[in-house]
């Protein structure tokens, strides 16, 4: 919740303080640190001016594996500004610096990264291939959770070539594996999705309903819920009519609507 996303930013800036204070060698990750709990509590200029320091820091030490992160996560802030290209820029530093440094689990976040910024520029051939590059990076590192994330994207990336029938199974798939890892913020992606996929299908009532259970979730997060306003406003779908369907979407069973997705029953 956002009391614990702000007792996290206390800390950060605290062990921030100490770094600074001793001239302690870890300040580099204790800035990068300190940059991800002022994103998660909401301050992403915070976020954006540490995780810089971080990157100026991690270079002047010779830390190289913070200078990825901090590059992978500058990334990600371009990313939530709709800046796709100065992501793109930041994302391909940090791939190569990450398959220099043979640090494979890291290739699997930042290839994943690179479909979505893919994705939001439009190029979904590139999109596909990212995610799939990623997927088979992360199985074989057996990292469930970020395999739940490629299959989302591997499968909006199909919905958007047009194959339907490829995105509908990719979303059943990420919703298994997420449920197995215990991952709500996928499960909810995942229904956000397959309102993506009703929508393409026409069947608007039920997708809206989907769309509404999505964005009243706890585990639905900012940059979610901006994409499904995007999603509707391109739809054209705006007004009373469709708040009111949203807000019966909102008070849909959630795990029965995941039950009914995972059984086929669109």
């Amino acid at each position: 919740d956002r009391g614990q996303f702000e007792r996290a930013r206390a800390l950060g800036e605290a062990a921030l303080r100490l770094a600074r204070e001793s001239g302690c060698p870890s300040l580099p990750y204790t800035l990068y640190v300190a940059a991800g709990t002022a994103s998660s509590a909401g301050d992403l200029t915070a976020g954006e001016r540490l995780a810089s320091e971080a990157l100026h820091q991690a270079r002047a030490a010779g830390n190289q594996e913070i200078e990825t992160r901090a590059l992978n996560m500058l990334g990600s802030f371009a990313f939530l500004r709709r800046e796709q290209d100065e992501a793109r820029a930041y994302f391909e530093s940090a791939l190569a610096q990450a398959r220099a440094n043979g640090n494979l689990s890291l290739e699997a976040t930042l290839l994943l990264n690179l479909g979505n910024n893919a994705y939001f520029r439009g190029d979904y051939d590139a999109a596909q291939a990212y995610a799939q590059a990623a997927l088979a990076r992360a199985g074989d590192l057996g990292e469930r959770v970020v395999m739940s994330f490629c299959l989302l994207n591997l499968a909006q990336a199909n919905l958007k070539l047009g194959d339907i029938a490829a995105a509908k199974q990719g979303a059943r798939e990420a919703l298994a594996l997420a449920r197995e890892v215990g991952m709500p913020p996928v499960i909810v992606n995942g229904i956000s999705l397959s309102g993506q996929i009703l929508a393409a299908e026409g069947r608007l009532d039920r997708a809206l309903a989907y769309f509404g259970l999505a964005r009243a979730h706890p585990a639905a997060d900012h940059q979610l819920r901006v994409e499904i306003d995007e999603d509707l406003a391109g739809l054209g779908l705006r007004g009373p009519q469709v708040a009111a369907a949203l807000a019966n979407g909102a008070a849909l069973d959630f795990d029965a609507v995941v039950g009914e997705l995972l059984a086929g029953k669109w």
